[in-house]
C-alpha cells in the first residue's frame, strides 16, 4: 500500500472504477486503484470529489490537508483503527482449511520461483557447472 500525493495546484481527485484518478488541467494525470492506497496527502489549492472523499472513508484512507509549503491544516478520516469487517473476513478464511492450503501452495511456489530467478541471475555473473 502507498500514499498518494497530489501536488499540483488546482488538481482533481476523483474516483471512478474502483480507482482514485487525478486531473491536472483537464488532463488525467495517473490512475491508482483504491485497494493500493493506504493514505492521501492533499498539498495546497486541489479539490476531492464527493466519490473520493466518500470512497476513502468507507476503506479508511485518510486524506490529509496541507498548504503548499507544507503546513498542516487538517485530515479527513473515520475514527479507530480497527478494519473490523476486514478482520472478520479474515478469520473466516483462515477456518477454511482449502484457503489456507492454497495460500500455503502459493506462498511457497512464488519462492521457490524467485529463488531460481536468483540463482540464474548470480550463475550469469559468475557461471558454475551445478547451476545448469
Amino acid at each position: 500500500m502507498s500514499t498518494l500525493y497530489v501536488t499540483d495546484q488546482g488538481a482533481y481527485l476523483s474516483v471512478k472504477n474502483q480507482q482514485f484518478q487525478v486531473f491536472y488541467q483537464g488532463e488525467l494525470k495517473i490512475k491508482i486503484p483504491v485497494v493500493r492506497v493506504s493514505n492521501i496527502v492533499m498539498f495546497g489549492c486541489c479539490n476531492v470529489s464527493h466519490g473520493a472523499v466518500s470512497m476513502a472513508l468507507q476503506r479508511r484512507i485518510p486524506i490529509m490537508y496541507l498548504s503548499q509549503k507544507g503546513r498542516y491544516f487538517g485530515y479527513t478520516g473515520v475514527q479507530g483503527d480497527a478494519k473490523v469487517e476486514y478482520l472478520m473476513q479474515q478469520v473466516k478464511c483462515c477456518e477454511n482449511p482449502l484457503f489456507t492450503r492454497q495460500q500455503a501452495e502459493a506462498i511457497v511456489t512464488a519462492k521457490l520461483h524467485n529463488s531460481r530467478i536468483l540463482l540464474m541471475r548470480l550463475n550469469r555473473r559468475r557461471p558454475t557447472e551445478i547451476a545448469t
